[in-house]
């Protein structure tokens, strides 16, 4: 038939003893980090990616659920976890103590970039940032969003270091203080902003 035709299969057609393969996934949130690199020219190449889902279902551990890293001859990203590199990993549902361990290798001279899609993460409270351990700089991420990053890498082991970024995941705290009255003015180009505050506790300043 060319005008197409469709087969339901469902889980009462099952023989006994199957595999549950039919019953829709739950997921608590995922993070796709899309690698980049610049050509000469401006433009990007989109080199290697990876992809993390989250759900109650899942386990930590590496187990027939993740999908091993295939290597290849170009620039490599992978998730780390232990010593095993995966391309696809199903975790627990987010905390704030997780980490996201890159492995990055086979990188060159030049100039690159991560883009992070993150969907349903931002549990209230939580907030995750990238990691540079080259610079010692710590970026936000859009937990419900789109992030990019652009970084260099140069002919210096730490630039190119396998693991020089990770993603880290923080509870936010709140502040021990209560503002009473706050408002901002215009003066000629800068903004005045003057408040008062009923309690405060180790507040060294704003």
């Amino acid at each position: 038939n060319t005008s197409g035709s469709s087969i339901t299969i469902k889980e009462t057609d099952k023989s006994f003893g199957s595999a549950n393969v039919y019953r829709p996934l739950t997921l608590a949130g995922q993070i796709i980090t899309n690698l980049y690199a610049y050509n000469i020219d401006g433009t990007k190449s989109l080199e290697d990616g990876n992809l993390i889902l989250y759900s109650n279902t899942f386990s930590n551990g590496v187990d027939k659920d993740d999908a091993w890293k295939m290597t290849n001859i170009s620039e490599n990203l992978g998730i780390k976890n232990g010593s095993t590199i995966l391309s696809i990993e199903k975790r627990q549902s987010l905390l704030a103590v997780d980490t996201i361990v890159y492995n990055m290798t086979t990188m060159k001279v030049k100039s690159y970039q991560f883009e992070f899609i993150a969907q349903d993460l931002n549990a209230e409270g939580l907030t995750g940032y990238l990691e540079d351990s080259y610079f010692n700089t710590s970026t936000p991420i859009d937990l419900n969003g789109t992030t990019t990053f652009n970084f260099n890498v140069v002919n210096i082991p730490g630039s190119w270091n396998p693991n020089r970024f990770h993603i880290v995941f923080k509870q936010l705290s709140v502040l021990p203080v209560t503002f009473s009255i706050i408002k901002a003015s215009k003066q000629n180009d800068n903004i005045q902003v003057d408040w008062k505050v009923e309690n405060e506790m180790n507040i060294k300043q704003y």
